[in-house]
């Protein structure tokens, strides 16, 4: 829906709240539609689809069925052009990341060769992407001047909002500020830090700044182990599958689950916990798999 609106540039039509658009100034010289889809928020929507990236990825890598194959690469290029349109560089770099985790450490079927020749092209081919990505991409480099956090309003705000909440965290160590209450005590801490001039409630913009911030380490310890705990688990199972030689086509989609999660956490670094559901439906999948191939595993030896 959200490339059906950008077809006929008409980002009116409601769709049942779905397709959601928000007009941004991306660039100083105009504003822009990006795609939010139902979140109300373009970053936070980029992160959920480069979530999704890599379960489709490992579906056409592994599908036999050449018409599921081809339905699932046109199903992995609405997705790369709604991620796109959603001009969130954090998403952007949480799919880099997560490409390259599947062609370099995860899929193993992949020719290396091949790959360095793909990702090179893509490198040769990025100049002539339209002219709002690549200034996008672009103002990505403006962080490796002198002072670049202060070219740039949003990265000037990011840098206020992480470093007030690192101020929070180290004024309550143990609780926080409370659960919810960053952006009522955003103002009172920013003012120290003396980078951002907007007045107005603002949140972490990382998932992680956030939790220390507002819970503190009662709060941090359990979270952080969560995540330690999923991605060990996970790659533990990954390991039980390759060492058992069963249920090889199971293999994929461990491996895509844990690279989702990761894809997922490194947007996070730049953005807060509004829509933490998401990750928690992939924490549930990732549990899932888990569950499964121990079950897998237990009945395999029970067989013999």
């Amino acid at each position: 829906l959200g490339m059906y609106q950008f077809i006929t540039n008409d980002y009116t039509q409601p769709f049942m709240g779905l397709p959601l658009a928000k007009i941004d100034q991306v660039f100083a010289s105009s504003t822009t539609p990006r795609l939010a889809g139902p979140l109300h928020d373009p970053n936070m929507w980029g992160q959920v689809l480069a979530a999704v990236v890599p379960l489709v990825i490992f579906r056409i890598i592994h599908e036999r069925r050449l018409i599921m194959k081809a339905v699932s690469t046109v199903i992995l290029g609405i997705l790369l052009f709604a991620l796109l349109e959603t001009y969130s560089r954090g998403a952007y770099l949480a799919l880099a990341v997560a490409v390259i985790l599947i062609v370099f450490v995860f899929e193993k079927s992949i020719n290396k060769t091949v790959s360095f020749a793909i990702l090179g092209l893509i490198v040769l081919s990025l100049p002539f992407l339209p002219a709002t990505y690549t200034a996008r991409f672009n103002s990505l480099t403006s962080l490796s001047a002198n002072n670049g956090i202060y070219q740039d309003v949003s990265f000037r705000g990011r840098a206020s909002e992480i470093l007030t909440g690192l101020s929070m965290f180290v004024s309550n160590p143990f609780l926080g500020v409370g659960a919810g209450n960053f952006p009522n005590n955003y103002q009172h801490y920013a003012q120290a830090i003396g980078i951002e001039l907007r007045s107005e409630q603002r949140d972490a913009h990382s998932l992680y700044v956030q939790v220390l911030a507002e819970e503190g380490i009662v709060g941090a310890i359990p979270f952080f182990g969560i995540l330690i705990l999923l991605l060990d688990r996970l790659t533990k199972t990954r390991r039980l599958i390759e060492d058992s030689r069963l249920q090889h086509d199971w293999l994929p989609w461990v491996s895509s689950i844990q690279i989702s999660l990761i894809a997922y956490l490194t947007a996070a670094f730049f953005l807060h916990g509004a829509y933490i559901r998401y990750f928690w439906i992939l924490a549930a999948l990732a549990l899932v798999a888990i569950q499964l191939t121990d079950a897998m595993l237990k009945e395999r030896d029970h067989s013999f």
